[in-house]
């Protein structure tokens, strides 16, 4: 009996050690936060005005005033995971979730190849994810000022962390957790408890780019993880909301690149949209993908029809800047990255190419 008695007693001892041990850190986790001596890199609500938090010298800001309800992230942490995207820049993805995908690759690549200065200042990517293109273009273009957009708590999440893990003397990055509609909206932005007005936040860019989703809702199975799902269908506005809100961004010299896919009769929607937005279409990326599996010399033409086109975009006003017409310069281009059957890479010559022009890192075999 007096065992027993001792055992109990011990036991509920080390529980309540346990237990005071877990508290203090928490506590002492909250208050370094506050002092930004360490990252708060899931977006975890500590005392303190709510809006924004800075982290690693770099202007992280989370605005959850514009992203539904709640106050946290439900992210599970044992499913995320690291690893190198861009030079040195390594960046945090989920394994069952979303990764850096070819048209963020290929929607980077041609802003990148079709940089028409040598120094931007603004430059703004609307539905970034996890920042896959945000993170591939200020590497290699440096803007003065990289803007990621992304309503999704979970994947916003993510970029932050990524960015506040970046080298220190990176130029400055903004990861806004927020509906790219209500960016050209007249409300209100909450910052250390004061109003501010939301037209103090933007100002002309000259390069916008966006991967947006491209199926309309109820018209395909929605998948299980919220993170894909939102990624591939239009719950947050289609490509008409991305064209009207890049329309109220763009600079008079500004550059706008969309991505999207053709199913679903996308290019005549993209056309459409671009010119209800009061934009117009210089020039198309045709890109094919996919993999021959018959071997044929020469190589398979492509398809009639691309898989996805990159449009390059400006304001109809920008005309006048040139003293030309631009609406009469459009240009079609055709990429294949279509797979022979004989690769040992599991990936062609091309897209090996695109990759090692953005400095990615290797790509994986498929």
């Amino acid at each position: 009996m007096v065992f027993y008695l001792d055992s109990f007693v011990l036991k509920t001892m080390i529980l309540l050690c346990f237990a005071v041990t877990l508290i203090f850190r928490v506590y002492l986790s909250i208050a370094l936060c506050q002092i930004g001596t360490i990252k708060n890199p899931y977006s975890i609500n500590f005392p303190g005005p709510k809006g924004t938090y800075c982290s690693h010298s770099l202007n992280i800001v989370h605005s959850e005033n514009w992203s539904g309800s709640g106050s946290s992230i439900d992210t599970d942490f044992d499913d995320c995971t690291n690893m190198a995207l861009v030079d040195n820049w390594n960046y945090w993805f989920r394994w069952r979730g979303m990764r850096t995908s070819t048209d963020d690759i290929i929607v980077a690549y041609c802003a990148t190849r079709k940089a028409v200065q040598n120094v931007y200042e603004n430059y703004v990517d609307l539905g970034c994810g996890i920042g896959s293109t945000l993170l591939i273009i200020a590497r290699n273009l440096e803007p003065h000022l990289s803007t990621g957009v992304e309503a999704q708590r979970i994947s916003s999440a993510l970029a932050m962390r990524t960015v506040a893990e970046l080298p220190v003397n990176v130029p400055k990055i903004d990861i806004l957790n927020m509906d790219i509609r209500d960016m050209i909206s007249t409300h209100t932005l909450r910052s250390d408890n004061k109003e501010v007005p939301m037209s103090r936040f933007w100002f002309a860019c000259d390069l916008i780019t966006a991967n947006p989703p491209y199926l309309p809702p109820a018209s395909g199975t929605y998948c299980k993880d919220q993170q894909k799902m939102h990624a591939h269908f239009e719950l947050r506005g289609g490509v008409e909301d991305y064209c009207h809100v890049a329309s109220r961004l763009l600079a008079p010299n500004g550059r706008f690149f969309l991505s999207f896919w053709c199913k679903n009769n996308g290019d005549l929607r993209v056309t459409r949209a671009v010119e209800m937005a009061g934009l117009v279409i210089i020039e198309k990326t045709q890109i094919y993908l996919g993999k021959v599996t018959l071997e044929s010399t020469p190589f398979p033409a492509p398809p009639a029809s691309p898989t996805l086109i990159v449009y390059e975009i400006v304001r109809q006003d920008m005309d006048s800047c040139h003293g030309s017409d631009i609406r009469q310069t459009s240009v079609i281009n055709e990429l294949d990255l279509r797979v022979p059957p004989n690769s040992s890479s599991g990936h062609s010559d091309a897209y090996i190419g695109i990759r090692k022009a953005l400095k990615l890192a290797p790509a994986p075999r498929r």
